[in-house]
C-alpha cells in the first residue's frame, strides 16, 4: 500500500509537466515565426487594424518591416476587415487612420490587388511598413509575405519621407 501512494505521489509531481508541451499549433507558429525573423520581419502582437478607443485587446499579428532610414512617416491603416473607416480609390480596401493618399494606378495598387485573403490589413507608422495576416497558411507563405513587406517599404521610401 505505501508503494502505491508513493508511486501516485510521484505521478501528480509529474504529470503537470507532460502538460506544459507545446501543442502542434503551437509549434507550427514558431516555426513560421522564427522564419519570418531570420528574415528581417519584426512580429508583435497587434490590436485589430479597425479597433476603436478602448479596444486594446491584442487580437491580431502584425508582421513589420522595418524602414531602412530613420525618416519619420505618418501612420496609417488600409483594411479589409470591416466597414469601418471610409472608402479607399482601391476596390475592397478602407481608410482606417492617417490622411486618405491616391493609391490607384500605382505599383501599390498591384501589390495589394494580389494580396493573399488572409491579410486584412496594411499599416505604416514610424518604425515600418506592416501586414496583419492571420497565420493559417504554412512556411512557404512567409517568403510571400516578404516580398510583399518589401515593395510596400520600396515604394513609401520612394516617396516623400511624410508619406
Amino acid at each position: 500500500m505505501v508503494w502505491l501512494t508513493i508511486v501516485f505521489v510521484i505521478l501528480m509531481a509529474v504529470s503537470p509537466l507532460f502538460l506544459m508541451r507545446n501543442t502542434p499549433q503551437q509549434n507550427r507558429l514558431e516555426k513560421i515565426r522564427s522564419l519570418a525573423r531570420s528574415h528581417g520581419i519584426e512580429i508583435t502582437l497587434h490590436r485589430r487594424p479597425d479597433a476603436r478607443e478602448g479596444e486594446n485587446r491584442l487580437e491580431a499579428v502584425c508582421y513589420k518591416l522595418p524602414w531602412r532610414s530613420s525618416q519619420s512617416k505618418k501612420n496609417w491603416v488600409l483594411h479589409r476587415i470591416s466597414n469601418r473607416g471610409w472608402e479607399s480609390d482601391l476596390t475592397g480596401w478602407r481608410w482606417f487612420a492617417g490622411d486618405e493618399v491616391k493609391l490607384s494606378g500605382t505599383n501599390i495598387e498591384l501589390v495589394l490587388d494580389t494580396m493573399p485573403d488572409t491579410v486584412s490589413a496594411v499599416m505604416l507608422d514610424s518604425q515600418g511598413v506592416g501586414l496583419i495576416w492571420n497565420e493559417v497558411e504554412g512556411e512557404e507563405m512567409v517568403f510571400l509575405i516578404l516580398e510583399k513587406l518589401q515593395s510596400l517599404r520600396s515604394f513609401f521610401e520612394k516617396k516623400s519621407p511624410n508619406t
